[in-house]
């Protein structure tokens, strides 16, 4: 009976045969494997370092936080209260620290896009010299008379983006807003305390621009801000320059 002559391993690999503990075949599979992984970790890492692409088109709602600083020139007409005489009159505001919010929807697939706005500003500390005549005539009990004011400024209304170049890596729009304001000044006397008001309709108009930050785009808003003051606050400036800011999303 005549023996089977062994495969050498360059006939085992053509044949598919394994030979030994070890085959051609083995070697062959083991190194496809090895390149296929360092493929797919280059891929993976290809992957992680390629920027995200945002298509403009297949965002249709936006939602933005905002933090600024508007300088607040109020007046406060002292007047009519005892031991002020007429022309006496105060600046009570200053710098005031805002947070507000938008969620907008585009209008029909265009560059423009609406929805309402939400926000608080405060109105800074504020002191005067009191001259209220029980006061005066009483210098041990206040040796160092003061009024003192602070505050809150509330909005609320419509707001307007409209976009300039909305495919662009800065891309730049022009916003508008309708507005309803309620601002309430603290008035704090050694005697006299009492809560001032000013409420109405305000406008604004500004311009802003913003930038991709992988999933989020940060941005910087300028705007000015348009609200007559009425009763102890009428003489006070109605255009105030409002710049914030923010951080938004569009999804």
């Amino acid at each position: 009976m005549q023996r089977t002559k062994p495969l050498s391993d360059e006939e085992a690999f053509i044949k598919g045969v394994k030979t030994g503990a070890v085959s051609q075949q083995e070697y062959a599979a083991a190194a496809k494997e090895e390149l296929s992984a360092k493929k797919d970790t280059k891929a993976l890492k290809a992957a992680k370092k390629a920027p995200v692409v945002h298509h403009e088109p297949d965002y249709h709602k936006y939602f933005s936080v905002q933090a600024g600083v508007m300088p607040l020139n109020l007046k406060l007409d002292n007047s009519g209260r005892a031991g002020y005489s007429d022309g006496d009159e105060y600046k009570v505001g200053s710098t005031s620290v805002t947070v507000s919010s938008k969620f907008l929807w585009r209008i029909k697939n265009s560059n423009f896009w609406l929805g309402p706005e939400l926000g608080i500003g405060s109105i800074g500390n504020k002191s005067f010299e009191e001259k209220d005549p029980t006061v005066l005539a009483n210098p041990s009990s206040y040796p160092d008379p003061e009024v003192r004011t602070s505050g809150q400024v509330w909005r609320g209304g419509l707001t307007a983006h409209y976009y300039i170049n909305p495919k662009q890596r800065f891309a730049f729009y022009v916003t508008g807003s309708a507005l309803y304001e309620m601002l309430h000044l603290n008035y704090r006397g050694e005697l006299q305390s009492e809560k001032i008001s000013s409420n109405g309709f305000a406008g604004a108009a500004g311009i802003g621009v913003e930038t991709w930050i992988d999933d989020l785009m940060l941005g910087l808003e300028v705007r000015e801000v348009y609200a007559q003051r009425s009763g102890d606050l009428k003489n006070s400036s109605s255009v105030n320059t409002l710049c914030q800011l923010q951080l938004s999303w569009k999804f």
